[in-house]
């Protein structure tokens, strides 16, 4: 049976990435020939320095792409924001423009002719004739990028225990796309309080919902897997570009054609060609890229980003950073561009990224030009964040809310709880607890981080001591060093102290090992016996990553999700059992009855699409979620799907109460009242579990609490349907039957 399982689970496998995969393909090339145009207008090397003049070469595929995909980023959110990007014909043919233009600026040849070296970011298959050789490197890699496409082809919600199921995924990342699709725009909403974040990668979630045309009723399967696969390639991109930039950091001094070959010279090549290997291998094979590269997130977004302004701020070649006929001026350009999409990503890249790829900026840069390189990156990142700046603008008057809100205002009518969001993402404890955390399970020794830190701490001594003094190599180390230290503060001051929240980090990590590993195969570039023993010891660390990356997912279960690779996002919602009701037999079908878990029963039986309708003809099911925050899989009567809120919003049904006066037959009435009086509701799913553990924390509105959550359920509803051990704990689908106004259940 397992030798079937499996060839069941790579067909499945296969049918998926065939499935997905071209949209997110065209996706991505579109980046790479948008990008290709924007450096040739926008340049990051008219030369490597006033001693050594180069031609402009046509820029690195992966820098391109790298540039490309934050200007499709920026442009997704513009597009949602305006409404192009939408179900239907219309909609479509709007996503896939911007597309076709940019994938056929792949077809125009490069200025020059310059062929992509090694300073452009390619990475060459050869280590010439006396180097070390790479591939064991990127074989040792090759295990987490297998993990990578499998769970990206995993619906949301089976895996990945660090993510709790990927509660975020099924919470807002791909829920709030959900939302846009059926509303037509891309815009904030009252219950999701994440609505009014930048939100760019989940723009391009939307983008790619367009290209496939997904319906507006729900996510299409191919818009979920899509998502995934779409952050993951941002995660591989990332991974070959700073394989690039580590190249080309360790290559201060650039061999002209006219030179003649130098022995020397071509060792440090191959050196650099392992350095580049080792810190591109190590960023793949990091768990966390993969845990998190796998999901519908968007910190690979955010790393992607970083890297490309990190290769924009520092030049490179004899003499960088001294020349002031290097066009400093784009450099700081594509530096504010870059990061202000970051930001656009996840606002923490404000603290995680911003200060770190300023202080490259300024070392490469004399002090008499930072005032204008400061300048011109502020206006590109005002550039860069001018849409979702206007969107909250024009929704609730504050460009930046929920932030600032004593100063600039905010949105009156909103359910946010603002004292509850701000609790909920400030640092906690005192700084001695922080310091603990980062050094524990919360920090930098959760299992996910494997051996990267250990590897970057090694690399960082080795690079150091290997650097010349006031060279440019001792500069890139200590940049490197001082924005490790500016993150690790900033994580311990600003952030919420959660590790995932220090995956920027992986960026001087990666550097630094590989820095380190250039260190060392320049000291052994003497000994051809030391090659390979060296080539090994560099691929130790990307070796040790697929290692924890194996021991991670082995702690998932994965045996038990073939199945699923074949069904897909269908088996969890509930799709398929709904395909094939008409040819079930009776007994398939109780089994489905008394099995299936409660999104699943509530779309079979009150969905805009019930297979087995128990409703009266002519009449939709409003159901509203209690204690649940996770609305992905549920269908309801709005195309969006069920009433939902997250933890940081009111409920509807505390809202209900206080507006009642604490009269419970009223709120259930006002609850029951169609709109604009009420909200329709006809049915409660409540989750007991769940509403404990967050009024537990705190996390809840605090008037909506499982005890009188069962007093309301027992007075003004009728119980359809129980899962565990409810009301203790488990679930209840209740049918809402207010009491009539005669009366008072005070």
């Amino acid at each position: 049976r397992l030798p079937v399982t499996i060839g069941l689970s790579l067909y499945a496998l296969v049918l998926t990435l065939l499935d997905s995969g071209p949209f997110v393909l065209a996706w991505l090339l579109a980046a790479a020939g948008i990008g290709r145009a924007a450096l040739r207008l926008v340049p990051l090397d008219e030369h490597d320095g006033a001693d050594n003049p180069r031609p402009r070469a046509a820029p690195g595929l992966a820098l391109a792409a790298a540039c490309g995909a934050a200007f499709l980023l920026w442009l997704a959110h513009v597009l949602g924001v305006l409404g192009a990007l939408r179900a239907g014909p219309l909609g479509t043919a709007l996503a896939w423009a911007p597309v076709g233009l940019g994938a056929s600026l792949l077809l125009v040849p490069g200025r020059g002719g310059a062929a992509a070296g090694a300073g452009d970011g390619s990475i060459s298959p050869r280590s010439g004739g006396m180097g070390w050789p790479a591939w064991p490197i990127w074989l040792a890699s090759a295990p987490a990028l297998a993990v990578l496409i499998y769970a990206c082809c995993v619906p949301p919600g089976l895996l990945w225990r660090s993510e709790a199921g990927q509660f975020d995924t099924l919470s807002y990342h791909l829920q709030l796309p959900r939302e846009w699709l059926a509303m037509g725009r891309l815009w904030p909403v009252d219950h999701n309080a994440y609505s009014w974040l930048p939100s760019y990668v989940e723009a391009s979630f939307l983008h790619i919902a367009a290209l496939g045309a997904s319906p507006a009723t729900a996510l299409s399967p191919r818009a979920i897997i899509g998502a995934q696969l779409l952050h993951a390639a941002m995660a591989v991109l990332a991974g070959v570009l700073v394989a690039g930039l580590t190249r080309r950091w360790c290559e201060p001094v650039t061999r002209g054609a006219s030179e003649a070959p130098d022995p020397s010279r071509t060792a440090q090549s191959a050196a650099s060609l392992l350095a580049g290997a080792t810190a591109g291998g190590l960023l793949l094979a990091t768990p966390w890229t993969v845990v998190v590269g796998s999901c519908a997130y968007n910190e690979m977004a955010v790393v992607l980003c970083f890297v490309a302004a990190l290769w924009a701020a520092l030049p490179t070649g004899p003499g960088a950073g001294a020349s002031e006929n290097t066009p400093v001026r784009w450099r700081a350009v594509w530096c504010g561009f870059l990061v202000g999409v970051a930001c656009g990503c996840k606002p923490t890249a404000l603290f995680m990224v911003g200060p770190v790829v300023g202080l490259a900026l300024l070392a490469g840069s004399r002090p008499r030009q930072w005032p204008a390189l400061a300048a011109w990156a502020c206006l590109a990142g005002l550039v860069a964040l001018a849409p979702y700046l206007a969107r909250n603008w024009l929704a609730c008057g504050n460009p930046i809310f929920p932030y600032a809100v004593n100063m600039l205002g905010g949105d009156e009518a909103s359910t946010l709880n603002l004292s509850r969001w701000a609790d909920g993402h400030s640092p906690e404890g005192t700084i001695a607890q922080r310091v603990a955390l980062l050094f524990g399970e919360r920090g930098l020794l959760h299992i996910q981080w494997g051996a990267t830190p250990l590897c970057a701490l090694i690399g960082a001594g080795l690079a150091i001591a290997a650097a010349r003094r006031g060279g440019p190599g001792r500069v890139r180390v200590l940049v490197l060093l001082g924005g490790v230290a500016v993150q690790v503060g900033a994580w311990l001051l600003l952030g919420h102290q959660q590790s995932r929240f220090l995956m920027p980090l992986l960026v001087p990590a990666a550097l630094l090992t590989g820095l380190g590993v250039f260190a060392l195969a320049d000291w052994t570039a003497r000994i051809p016996a030391l090659r390979w023993p060296v080539a090994l010891l560099a691929a130790a660390p990307v070796l040790a990553g697929s290692a924890f990356t194996g021991v991670v997912l082995g702690r998932e279960s994965p045996s038990r999700l073939g199945p699923v690779l074949v069904t897909g996002p269908a088996a969890l919602s509930g799709e398929l059992a709904r395909e094939q009701w008409a040819t079930m037999s009776t007994e398939q079908k109780m089994q489905i009855a008394s099995d299936a878990p409660p999104n699943i029963i509530v779309n079979l039986t009150m969905g805009p699409r019930p297979a087995a309708p128990v409703l009266s003809p002519g009449k939709v099911a409003m159901v509203l979620l209690v204690g649940d925050s996770t609305p992905l899989y549920v269908e309801g009567a709005a195309p969006g799907g069920p009433l939902y809120h997250t933890t940081w919003n009111e409920s509807p049904l505390g809202i209900a109460l206080r507006r009642a006066g604490g009269d419970v037959a009223l709120a259930a009435r006002t609850l029951a009242a169609p709109p604009p009086a009420g909200l329709g509701v006809t049915h409660l799913l409540v989750n007991f579990d769940e509403l404990a553990r967050l009024q537990r924390e705190g996390w809840y509105d605090p008037d909506v609490t499982p005890e009188f959550v069962q007093r309301f359920i027992d007075a003004q509803s009728v119980v359809l349907r129980t899962w565990g051990n409810a009301p203790a704990q488990g679930q209840r689908l209740v049918e809402l039957r207010p009491a009539p106004e005669t009366g008072d259940t005070r």
